[in-house]
């Protein structure tokens, strides 16, 4: 058998996205439970206190 033009560029294609979506989930794995972004919390002070980690400010 043997694949058509078409089908081994279909074939290249899912290969090199297979390999971007690995590298992806490693980045990703790499970086898991290490802060990033920014979050913004709206609340009074007084239950902010209560609510929030006593690291994060009020």
């Amino acid at each position: 058998m043997v694949l058509t033009d078409a089908a081994g560029m279909l074939v290249d294609t899912a290969s090199r996205m297979l390999t971007l979506m690995e590298t992806a989930e490693v980045t990703l794995e790499e970086r898991r439970g290490q802060p990033s972004g920014r979050l913004t919390v709206a609340a009074f002070a007084t239950a902010a206190r209560g609510l929030l980690p006593a690291p994060w400010p009020s």
